[in-house]
């Protein structure tokens, strides 16, 4: 056997170091032949009494060789796929020298395919492109990105109950309005959605998360839809909610919202420490309310703080049209009573006007610059073997599956994906019991594990 892998060693060294001399990569290792040719360290530490010959004269493994692969490999399993410098030192400590040890180690650990179930890193890609929704001119609480938060817990009489809040967030001007929930049922979320509909106005886009009480009222209105008059249907399809989901188990998609139900939680939380154990379905409607008028009076830039001069973009300018400081008039001939009157709607157009001007100079230039995730990846493909993230259970037990969509944006970068799942449902002639699994995840919950190619 030492036969065999002496000569296979005497081979590899002599097709990857032809002429000994000129190889750099060896000048530093002041390579010597043993007495059965193999090309060794000569090295610095022949006076160490206490280590094995092949310690101190280890032999040299070219980079990039098939043999110094399989060498690595087998180590590297040996010691149960440990890190870089465990891996490196089992080889050194067996009797060989990897040259440039550090960078074949880390190349085989890239592509090691249980390192990478255990250690890799979820995927990323470049932040997205701002939607037309974002862009658009458009009347308040047009389009707009819902999310439930919650729960929050009210005394009725010796009762305690738990009541929810429905975030609604105006993707144009970012006010909010919030809807009280008594539970989560898609009853309740309809009557919720109708009663802002009632004060804000009819909505034409909807974006939002997965959640059962959404999606159900999304299969509500059409199963009410396809039943309807055709008179009635042709008016409905004209006002027609445009629901638009997020990925499951995909928050950072619905961000917008999210960050609003944070600005509203920080309000809600002193209030609820004022009122503990005594707070009442009145004083959380109260509170809601609250939580609203404060965060639609917050400056959506910052610009007014090196000149305190220039006019507050707030979202509740375009909502009431009101301000607290003293605006000079629009332009044109206006008489006083035309403000109160009939003419009322050339003040809220150049209110509107005013609002549009200084969003696009200021808030405009705010959400352009992507705060994170700047830099392009390479997209995940049809066909990669990955394993989905789940964080309600141990790392080893995510399971495993095979990207079956891989669609691109408008940008032609791929954020979300479609994942059939390994099935092992199979009976004794190893034939499919059940269809696979299929579903939807953003890439931040995947891990690639072997690439299609």
């Amino acid at each position: 056997m030492n036969v065999v892998k002496d000569f296979i060693l005497q081979a590899t060294q002599k097709e990857y170091f032809p002429t000994m001399e000129e190889e750099a990569s060896l000048r530093k290792l002041n390579p010597k032949l043993d007495n059965k040719a193999v090309l060794r360290v000569g090295g610095r530490a022949r006076a160490g009494a206490k280590l094995t010959e092949t310690q101190i004269h280890p032999v040299i493994l070219p980079k990039n060789a098939h043999v110094s692969d399989l060498i690595l490999q087998h180590h590297h399993e040996k010691i149960h796929h440990l890190g870089r410098r465990s891996t490196l030192a089992a080889i050194r400590e067996a009797g060989y020298w990897l040259i440039n040890g550090t960078g074949q180690v880390k190349r085989w650990l890239h592509k090691c395919v249980s390192c990478r179930r255990l250690r890799r890193e979820t995927e990323l890609q470049q932040m997205g492109e701002l939607s037309k929704e974002r862009l658009e001119q458009t009347p308040a609480f047009t389009h707009v990105g819902t999310d439930v938060f919650g729960p929050y817990y009210v005394k009725d009489r010796r009762t305690e109950l738990k009541r929810w809040g429905l975030m609604i967030t105006c993707l144009y001007s970012r006010a909010v309005h919030i809807e009280l929930l008594e539970d989560m049922s898609t009853d309740t979320f309809i009557q919720a959605l109708r009663c802002f509909m009632a004060v804000r106005r009819p909505v034409n886009t909807i974006i939002c998360d997965n959640g059962t009480n959404i999606v159900g009222a999304k299969n509500e209105l059409e199963k009410e839809l396809d039943q309807a008059e055709p008179s009635l249907m042709e008016y409905l399809l004209q006002t027609r909610i445009d629901f638009k989901f997020n990925s499951p188990n995909a928050s950072q998609q619905g961000g917008l919202t999210e960050r609003m139900i944070r600005s509203v939680k920080a309000v809600l939380n002193g209030m609820a420490r004022k009122h503990r154990n005594r707070m009442d379905k009145k004083t959380l409607r109260t509170g809601f309310n609250e939580a609203v008028n404060i965060v639609n009076n917050r400056p959506l830039t910052a610009a007014f703080i090196n000149n305190p001069e220039d006019n507050i973009i707030t979202p509740n300018q375009l909502l009431t049209m009101k301000d607290k400081t003293v605006r000079a008039p629009p332009p044109g001939k206006f008489h006083r009573e035309d403000m109160y009157g009939k003419s009322r709607w050339k003040a809220s157009q150049q209110w509107a006007e005013e609002f549009w001007s200084a969003w696009k100079s200021d808030y405009l230039q705010v959400i352009m610059v992507r705060q994170k995730w700047q830099m392009e990846k390479e997209n995940i493909k049809v066909g990669d073997v990955v394993i989905v993230k789940d964080d309600s259970i141990a790392r080893g037990d995510w399971r495993i599956g095979v990207v079956t969509e891989a669609r691109g944006e408008t940008d032609g970068l791929v954020r979300n994906v479609e994942v059939r799942l390994g099935n092992r449902n199979l009976d004794k002639k190893e034939k499919i019991l059940r269809e696979p699994t299929v579903f939807r995840r953003p890439i931040q919950k995947v891990v690639v594990l072997v690439k299609a190619e």
